[in-house]
């Protein structure tokens, strides 16, 4: 197979039309992350009596890097349950210290975060706009939202949270699954 020296000496291949051939890996960009970086993360939080209006789950980055919200897993033991995801302002209180895990089990990064949430929800927030909602029905007893793919970013300061808008769910869960921007 021909080849060409680029100027900067690189080689690459050819085919008969002298067009370059290139190879790409498409795969999950949290996957990447995590096998390459280290550097993604999943935080959760199991609720066994949230209540109406209460924020389940607060994430803050704390970095100057980026983080990007890959995933979003909610499952609820009420089939009227609504979950809110907001942008927040304010500093996540009362509620428990939630750890990140990092799903690259070999890696032992910590995520640069605040996280918290739980039982008796968490206080201290505000919210700065309504990102999107799902629930409503039998059907979203056990929900992934991540419609997004990758879309929402982040920055140092910026934060959310996650409302149990409504509902008399007896337990509830909820994990956000979030990576560095690399």
């Amino acid at each position: 197979m021909p080849n060409i020296m680029g100027i900067s000496g690189n080689i690459a291949d050819v085919n008969e039309l002298n067009q370059m051939l290139t190879r790409t890996v498409l795969e999950n960009r949290a996957a990447f992350v995590s096998q390459k970086y280290g550097k993604a993360y999943i935080a959760t939080v199991d609720d066994a009596g949230p209540t109406a209006a209460e924020y389940t789950i607060w994430l803050q980055n704390d970095s100057e890097t980026p983080i990007v919200i890959n995933s979003i897993f909610t499952f609820n033991v009420s089939a009227n349950a609504v979950w809110i995801l907001h942008e927040t302002t304010g500093t996540g209180a009362t509620a428990a210290a939630i750890t990140p895990k990092n799903l690259n089990l070999t890696s032992g990064l910590p995520a640069n975060v605040s996280c918290v949430g739980g039982a008796g929800g968490v206080s201290g927030l505000t919210s700065a706009g309504i990102i999107t909602s799902w629930g409503g029905g039998v059907a979203y007893f056990n929900t992934i939202v991540n419609w997004w793919l990758d879309a929402l970013i982040l920055g140092k300061g910026d934060a959310i949270a996650l409302e149990y808008d409504a509902g008399t769910s007896a337990r509830a869960t909820a994990s956000i699954m979030f990576h560095d921007l690399v």
